[in-house]
Parts: structure tokens; C-alpha cells; sequence
């Protein structure tokens, strides 16, 4: 027997709002019997490792998933201490709706977590130039100290366009004759055009696309919501540092 789809799922698909004049409360029973068709396979595999957790006193992993020896550049924006357990690189586009639903539970994960947790911020611009645009303006915003504070901004809810990235420098503080100079020079194309070959180089085309200690996480599957989906990944890899220690 599968697992039942929270009723959370519903909200986070439709993200709180109607749907052509259907309130929520009317949309849930049809979105519950979408997620569950195509669904069925990840509830399956997460309820059946789920019930061998319960069972199993002792579990090896035979096969280790792969992962990429990450580089980092001076380019690259971090939240939380370089010591981390657990280091969460982000390859992001501020045009992706899907990237900032993801973003906006940075905080909370950090507050969980605490200074177990380092997210880590490259960009992988793939709406084209305004794509382009957001990117070179959160490295203007990075320059000056204030790269998060410029981010947080962006991914609010709202459409993202000229005078949004604009805005946002002001609320976050910028010192705005330099940040508009550095956005009209284009001091940052190089940098941003690295960021996404690098991501190339790690088969990553798609924004979001996460790295947790150098391991590409799996997509989201549509039933969880931002966080859940996080703090899962983290508790697995938790899991997996104390199991290594332990041998």
C-alpha cells in the first residue's frame, strides 16, 4: 500500500492560489489524484527504503553515488562557515520560477541546520539575456558584500524584470551609482559565461540544479515541498558522515 499524498503536495503544485476562478479547497482532490499518477513510483521506492530503515539493524552501501570534485572561484556566493558538514551548491536562474520556490527556503533550512549547512550560489542563466542580465546584476550585488541581500530580493514572489532588479538593489542596501556602473559594463559576463560551462562540465542543464558534498541530488519529486525536500537530503548525508566515522 502507498503512502497517501499530503494534502500539503496540493498547495505547494498550485502554490496557494485559484485556478481559473477554482478556489484551492475545490482544485485539491483533483491535484491529489494527478500527484498520485505520477507519483506512484517515487512513493513506492521511498516507502519501500523507508520500511527496510525500520526493519534493517544494519545496512552497507555497497555503491556510492557519484560525485564531482567541485571548484570554487571568487565568484561563487556563500552562506554559512567553510567548515560545514554539508555543503549545498546551487546552480541557479533568477527567471526560473522553480529556482526561487527552491531559494526561498534557504533561511529556513539554515535555521534548522545552523552552521552545519554552507549553501553555496553559482549561476546558470538559461532564459536567455535577461537571464543573463539578473546574473551579471547579483554580481554586481556580490561585489559589494551584499550578494544575499540582493538574491532574497530577486526570488521574492513578483515578476523579475529591468526595474525589479533595480528595486531590489535598493532593499538591499547597494551603493547604487557603482552597482549601475558595474551592470553597464558588463563586469561580469566572463564570469557569469563560466559559471556555465563549469555547470557543463558536471552534466547539469536544467535550473534548479543542487550539488550536496558534491553529489547531484535527484529532482524533487512534486509531493514534497522546498524544505521537506532539503531537509531530507541532509539527513541522509548526515547519515552517511556519522556512518563513515563510525568505521
Amino acid at each position: 500500500m502507498f503512502r497517501e499524498i499530503p494534502s500539503s503536495a496540493a498547495s505547494a503544485l498550485l502554490g496557494g492560489n485559484g485556478a481559473r476562478g477554482a478556489t484551492l479547497q475545490q482544485m485539491t482532490p483533483a491535484i491529489r489524484a494527478w500527484l498520485e499518477r505520477h507519483s506512484e513510483a517515487e512513493l513506492a521506492k521511498m516507502s519501500f527504503v523507508e520500511e527496510l530503515k525500520k526493519i534493517s539493524t544494519r545496512a552497507d552501501i555497497l555503491l556510492e553515488a557519484p560525485r564531482v570534485e567541485l571548484e570554487h572561484t571568487r565568484e561563487d556566493a556563500a552562506l554559512g562557515p567553510p567548515a560545514a558538514q554539508i555543503e549545498i551548491v546551487a546552480f541557479g536562474d533568477f527567471q526560473s520560477v522553480e529556482y526561487a520556490r527552491f531559494a526561498q527556503s534557504f533561511a529556513r533550512v539554515r535555521d534548522t541546520f545552523g552552521d552545519r549547512i554552507r549553501f553555496v550560489f553559482k549561476h546558470l542563466p538559461m532564459q536567455g539575456p535577461q537571464s543573463v542580465e539578473a546574473a551579471e546584476a547579483a554580481s554586481c550585488a556580490n561585489a559589494q558584500g551584499r550578494f544575499w541581500a540582493y538574491h532574497d530580493a530577486l526570488v521574492a514572489p513578483g515578476l523579475l524584470d529591468t526595474a525589479r532588479m533595480t528595486q531590489s538593489a535598493v532593499a538591499a542596501g547597494l551603493d547604487r551609482r557603482a552597482f549601475d556602473a558595474c551592470v553597464e559594463r558588463h563586469d561580469f559576463r566572463a564570469a557569469v559565461r563560466a559559471a556555465v560551462e563549469e555547470a557543463d562540465r558536471y552534466g547539469l542543464h536544467a535550473s534548479p540544479s543542487f550539488l550536496i558534498n558534491g553529489r547531484l541530488a535527484p529532482a524533487p519529486p512534486p509531493f514534497l515541498l522546498p524544505y521537506d525536500y532539503f531537509k531530507l537530503l541532509i539527513e541522509e548525508e548526515l547519515g552517511r558522515l556519522t556512518t563513515n566515522r563510525a568505521r
